[in-house]
């Protein structure tokens, strides 16, 4: 069901209807490796589980060749296009 047609059945029904719009925008950016952790271990994921997954979010580079500039280490977030993300994105 769409949400105009949701609103649509509400006024015709008279019921009343509450409706939440969430912007997610850059939302996989904000999220600190260490909350993700925290999260997994306190949900009783097994700690092998846990510490490969951290090494998933912690042991990975970004490489921007530009001019001989070094690589840069990603220090938050998730990757996009990474199949685990939006997964470990609603864990945090």
């Amino acid at each position: 069901m769409s949400i105009k047609s949701a609103i649509g059945e509400s006024k015709a029904s008279g019921e009343d209807i509450a409706v939440v719009g969430l912007d997610f925008r850059k939302a996989f950016e904000t999220v600190e490796h260490h909350h993700i952790i925290s999260e997994l271990l306190s949900l009783g994921f097994p700690e092998i589980f846990v510490q490969a997954i951290h090494n998933v979010l912690t042991d990975s580079e970004s490489v921007i060749d530009v001019d001989g500039y070094p690589r840069v280490q990603l220090k938050r977030g998730v990757k996009q296009g990474d199949p685990l993300s939006p997964t470990l994105f609603l864990v945090a």
